[in-house]
């Protein structure tokens, strides 16, 4: 009998591998990598892969930190802002200039399948503050139409409609 062999308890041959580790080996070696996972979330994930070939763990790395995003105020809001949204397939995209007057004007172009309009966009807004990152933006249209929509400070150069789920970005004028 070769020293690869060894009899069971029922008198049969056993072969182990050459390269087989004991279970208790096995043990160490998993507990080892299990503290060097946590030694590196600890420490803000410093690698970004561990381990070889297909025996790799990927650690996602963490966010840039940004600013914080800005108090909701009407200053904040006054600007030109840009939208693009798309339903089904129905798109728009507006750019409107909102100045410290209450007053806003742009224009707006409209998209079904191959058809699209422009159309100038003007009336009044208004600002109410919600709370420190989030207001409500109340749009009066010179057609005596109205729309409101809450929003959410992303950060000075985007909001999020929290309603309607898009975004608008401040853009140069």
């Amino acid at each position: 009998m070769n020293e690869d062999s060894r009899k069971s308890e029922t008198g049969e041959s056993e072969r182990r591998p050459k390269f087989a580790l004991r279970p208790n080996i096995i043990a160490i070696l998993a507990i080892g990598l299990l503290l060097l996972i946590a030694y590196q979330v600890y420490n803000g994930l410093v690698f970004q892969e561990i381990g070889f070939g297909q025996f790799s763990i990927k650690f996602a790395q963490p966010a840039l930190k940004t600013p914080e995003a800005p108090d909701a105020s009407r200053d904040f809001f006054v600007g030109r802002w840009q939208v693009e949204h798309q339903i089904g397939g129905y798109s728009d995209a507006t750019i409107v200039d909102y100045s410290d007057d209450g007053s806003f004007s742009g224009s707006g172009q409209s998209f079904q399948g191959e058809n699209g309009r422009r159309m100038p966009v003007l009336g009044q807004w208004g600002f109410a503050r919600l709370a420190r990152d989030k207001f409500r933006l109340t749009v009066r249209f010179s057609n005596g139409q109205e729309w409101n929509g809450d929003f959410t400070i992303i950060n000075r150069d985007r909001i999020h409609n929290i309603d309607e789920n898009y975004d608008a970005v401040r853009v140069p004028r």
